[in-house]
């Protein structure tokens, strides 16, 4: 009779669930308002921000009543800086022979404010600025602030736009909402202290930190996917599941991005964010309903119960590598200190394995896999049930959700074909104040949680081995003793 109850119980959840689902999708109208980034003449900006608004301008998402404000150090003209998105456009967003005569009006919905972020007298003529584009375009007084900003700029932008009365209060009803790219510190003490600045200028019901992975399209139907097939909610515990695989393997280096890289390392480019979101997802429990506060509760109750590394045996739980030289589809690369010229000891590659302590998955390995320069560019979830069957999660390449028996048999759950790239949902979802597609400050200091005693541990026990797997490799050969110890 109990396991009657529980089954029907799963039904009404999972129908209500999936109501809630299909609820959330139904897309939102976008309110007019202002997007000011700073930052725009920056990589991020030219590479992502500019081509993901002319993707929602193509589709008929941004209002009528709708203006986006360049901020930047350069002194530039609005028609210079009109050049930089049409440049933009054309070398990032695959732009179509038959949309080039839409260009027009979508590029003269931009405008340019040359301003040091420090500088008091420029955020007062900011205010001015924007209260005549109100007026022009009717935007209402909402504002959407983007900070494609080193993080250093945080806490001096948020306190200079509260200061100069250009955030609203949470109660008006105009919004001022501001956005903050990764990172979110770079420790536990770094994100509470950036917090609690924050904390002074915005109520955190404006704040929208940024994990690219969750504007995914696949990441976003993991949850829905388990709440809708009961059939496979059932089996994902500790009495039918071996082990959980999660793997972000890249074959690019660092490249470019060598000098802010070596800042960072992998630990807190990869894991701590991105591989985090997938662990939390296919691993907490169904939350009460789809609101953003329901389901980063549940993703904040599931992280609260992940054992702390054991830093007297660290090395049995956690592997760091570094790529040297090698070869990546047939072509030598250089190795990562190559890179950055110097003999510098940051890690490229991470492989550790969590023990989550709760009743549902005591004693089930999760094997999390990250690094860059290997053998192939996946990311996906292996759920290896003890029947010998494997549920794949896979985001990318080719996205799918699928289980395989033993023989290769593969029965296809859900395809997914190509949708809108990361940052457009990210960018629609904060105009539409869905906060869901945002990471949570207790979820955040959860995971700070568990890595900041790994990081404090690297930094005061240097690797002596660096490099240790060659570009295009599996990575470190000391990955198969890991698992092995794990019983993998």
């Amino acid at each position: 009779m109990k396991k009657i109850t529980s089954i029907f119980l799963l039904f009404v959840f999972c129908f209500t669930s999936c109501h809630s689902v299909n609820h959330q999708q139904t897309k939102k109208a976008v309110e007019p308002h202002i997007l000011v980034i700073f930052g725009a003449t920056g990589d991020l900006a030219q590479r992502k921000l500019i081509p993901a608004l002319y993707q929602l301008n193509l589709r008929g998402e941004l209002p009528e009543s709708f203006i986006c404000v360049g901020i930047g150090r350069k002194e530039m003209s609005d028609d210079q800086f009109r050049g930089h998105v049409l440049k933009s456009i054309d070398a990032f967003a695959a732009l179509k022979p038959e949309e080039r005569e839409r260009l027009k009006d979508f590029h003269e919905r931009f405008v340019y404010y040359a301003a040091d972020f420090e500088k008091t007298a420029d955020y007062e003529h900011l205010s001015d600025f924007l209260f005549d584009l109100d007026q022009d375009h009717e935007t209402l007084g909402n504002r959407l602030y983007y900070l494609a900003t080193p993080a250093s700029a945080f806490p001096v932008i948020a306190n200079h736009l509260h200061h100069h009365g250009l955030i609203s209060d949470a109660s008006d009803p105009n919004w001022s909402r501001v956005v903050f790219e990764k990172p979110f510190g770079v420790d536990l003490p770094s994100a509470k202290a950036l917090q609690l600045q924050l904390e002074r200028d915005l109520d955190e019901s404006q704040i929208y930190r940024i994990d690219h992975y969750l504007g995914k399209a696949a990441v976003q139907k993991i949850l829905p996917f388990r709440l809708s097939h009961p059939q496979i909610e059932q089996r994902l515990n500790n009495q039918q599941v071996d082990s959980i695989e999660i793997t972000l393997s890249e074959e690019l280096g660092v490249g470019t991005r060598a000098n802010l890289f070596e800042e960072s390392g992998l630990l807190r480019d990869l894991v701590q964010n991105h591989v985090m979101q997938l662990l939390t997802l296919i691993a907490m429990e169904p939350p009460q309903t789809l609101s953003p506060a329901d389901i980063q509760a549940a993703k904040v109750k599931l992280l609260t119960t992940i054992r702390p590394f054991p830093l007297d045996d660290l090395d049995s739980h956690i592997v760091r590598g570094q790529y040297g030289p090698g070869e990546v589809k047939s072509q030598a690369v250089p190795g990562y200190r190559d890179e950055v010229g110097n003999d510098s000891d940051i890690e490229t590659f991470v492989s550790a394995t969590l023990w989550i302590d709760n009743n549902r998955w005591n004693g089930v390995p999760f094997n999390l896999r990250a690094g860059k320069r290997l053998d192939k560019s996946l990311v996906e979830i292996a759920v290896r049930f003890k029947s010998s069957e494997t549920l794949l999660l896979r985001i990318q390449p080719n996205p799918e959700i699928a289980l395989v028996n033993e023989d290769g048999k593969k029965t296809t759950f859900v395809t997914i074909p190509k949708t809108p790239e990361a940052y457009e949902m990210l960018l629609q979802a904060s105009m539409q104040g869905d906060a869901s597609l945002f990471v949570g400050i207790e979820e955040l200091y959860e995971t700070w949680l568990l890595f900041t005693p790994v990081l404090d541990y690297w930094k005061a026990n240097p690797a002596r081995d660096f490099p240790n797997y060659p570009a295009g490799s599996a990575g470190p050969l000391t990955i198969s003793l890991l698992l092995e110890s794990q019983g993998a």
